[in-house]
């Protein structure tokens, strides 16, 4: 099999949604979550995403077309974000607990912020995350 042809079938295989549109891959605290819209092409370099090659920030999932993409990343990954939210989409989530209270998360409560999605434990904390999310997402492991 082809790079290409690989790289198509697992870019399916991780882009692949149920009907729901979301489902949580792993374990309860290792889970990442895939829904519709989710990153296609590497924030830095543009290219088709490989699933190997990820960094986790802030309790989401970053995908790169290739290694050394991620240190220009992490030079400035609110620059980076801002790309993929302008795709209209948005990075996997492996997120396990609300970052307003520390619960555990209700994948039904979300909001998109900047790029990524963000869950909480209900809808409550979502306003309280928008008033001051640089502290919120400090919070994100």
């Amino acid at each position: 099999m082809t790079r290409q042809l690989l790289l198509a079938a697992c870019l399916a295989a991780l882009l692949a949604v149920p009907t729901l549109a979301e489902e949580a891959v792993g374990t309860p605290a290792q889970a990442v979550v895939i829904h519709a819209g989710t990153q296609t092409h590497c924030p830095v370099g543009g290219g088709e995403i490989d699933p190997a090659v990820f960094i986790d920030h802030q309790g989401q999932r970053i995908y790169f077309c290739c290694p050394g993409c991620d240190g220009a990343y992490t030079s400035d990954p609110e620059k980076y974000l801002k790309k993929i939210a302008a795709k209209g989409q948005t990075v996997a989530s492996v997120q396990s607990s609300c970052p307003v209270t520390s619960s555990a998360v209700d994948p039904a409560s979300f909001i998109d912020h900047n790029g990524r999605r963000v869950f909480f434990c209900c809808d409550d904390c979502a306003p309280t995350f928008e008033a001051d999310p640089a502290t919120y997402l400090t919070t994100l492991k």
